[in-house]
């Protein structure tokens, strides 16, 4: 096999690794928000009403966190593959350190398109 096709390949991984990475820290970080790790249960505050509503169960906790856009994901899909990049970085990965840009610019591009709506 020849050096394109190696690093081919690398990068898909990397794409792979930078698309699947900042939904599983997401995962994570609910699961510990849940049984009150780091944080206490999460809520919601309704922009008309003034309400808050807390989540009962897991999903409701892994629900909260993946729609508030305005923080956590932007926080997760580009903080933790910008430190997937440094780390295969200094471990010469270059070409999957460069696969794992592309989710992270996906990301980016949905998330100034969720804030501008």
């Amino acid at each position: 096999m020849n050096l394109i096709e190696i690093e081919k390949k690398k990068r898909i991984k990397g794409v792979v690794i930078g698309a699947v990475a900042p939904v599983v820290a997401l995962f994570v970080l609910s699961v510990m928000a849940y049984f009150k790790i780091i944080f206490d249960r999460p809520y919601l505050t309704d922009e008309v009403t003034k309400l808050t509503v807390g989540a009962s169960s897991l999903f409701g906790v892994f629900w909260v966190y993946a729609t508030s856009a305005s923080f956590f994901q932007a926080f997760f899909s580009l903080s933790v593959n910008m430190l997937l990049v440094f780390f295969f970085s200094n471990r010469q990965e270059n070409s999957l350190a460069n696969g794992i840009i592309v989710p992270t610019a996906i990301y980016a591009l949905i998330l100034v398109g969720l804030r501008l709506l």
